[in-house]
């Protein structure tokens, strides 16, 4: 009667452990995200309506640096991303994609229209200082 027990638990264990297995590699687990690196789609896609870009040159020591920011609006005119990149110089896109990512926390949600010069992101003072620069700009495209 005892090993008859042992075997059952052994087999409870087991398929609960390939239930689990099962479960989680196909990304239905709560709390597993499931990447989708097909490049369709992704967990970070954004729906959007509408986008925006500005190319902006700003002195830095030695050279000049020309960027592109490209804001993503909403049906209402809502700023749901932001994407920052170097134009001549991809050297410079880890920094801006950091500068992109502290940029949306501060204005995403935010009316483009309602948009005030925004406060040093990082330390990208330059950045944040071509980005406030450029504001006129965006708006004159809505």
């Amino acid at each position: 009667m005892l090993k008859n027990k042992k075997c059952f638990y052994i087999a409870v264990v087991v398929i609960l452990a390939a239930l689990a297995f099962y479960l989680y590699s196909a990304g239905k687990l709560p709390g597993y995200r499931n990447e989708d690196t097909s490049g369709v789609m992704s967990e970070s896609s954004v729906v959007f309506a509408r986008e925006i870009s500005v190319e902006t040159t700003y002195p830095v020591p030695g050279k000049e640096d020309v960027e592109r920011y490209t804001m993503f609006l909403d049906e209402d005119g809502l700023i749901v991303d932001f994407k920052a990149e170097g134009v001549f110089d991809s050297s410079l896109n880890k920094k801006l994609g950091e500068f992109s990512e502290g940029l949306l926390l501060v204005i995403k949600g935010k009316k483009l229209s309602d948009l005030e010069e925004v406060d040093k992101i990082g330390t990208s003072t330059l950045t944040t200082d071509a980005f406030n620069a450029s504001l006129s700009e965006f708006k004159s495209q809505l």
